[in-house]
């Protein structure tokens, strides 16, 4: 963020449409600090988002000994909590609460919300 001017970019960037990989909960309990948590390329299929969403539910919320458990030929198919990709679909969820939500949304952009940083505002895709 501190380059992005050095860099010619400005400070509002924008995407026409993107995967958005966010942080869903229910209670206070589970809420995350930081609800987005990646962004993929439009292009990527279905499927990609999916191995992609697993595999980062497993580097977020897994412990050491279990992020090499499933690293393991044959183990990852005892993941207790596989990506799934929605009778829709157009989107993927993996995990429990809290859980990853990955879909398309369209007019994603950054905004500064402060001096130091940045919020992501979309419109969600009807379904």
């Amino acid at each position: 963020m501190k380059n992005r001017e050095a860099n010619g970019l400005t400070r509002d960037e924008q995407c026409a449409g993107a995967w958005l990989i966010t942080w869903e909960w229910m209670g206070n309990h589970t809420k995350r600090k930081k609800k987005v948590v990646s962004v993929q390329n439009a292009r990527k299929s279905i499927d990609r988002i999916c191995d992609y969403i697993e595999q980062l539910y497993i580097d977020l919320q897994y412990s050491d000994y279990d992020k090499l458990r499933y690293a393991k030929p044959g183990l990852w198919k005892t993941n207790p909590y596989p990506a799934r990709i929605m009778k829709d679909m157009k989107s993927v969820i993996c995990g429990h609460n809290p859980h990853l939500y990955g879909r398309k949304v369209k007019n994603l952009k950054a905004k500064p919300c402060s001096k130091d940083k940045d919020c992501l505002t979309w419109k969600e895709i009807r379904i």
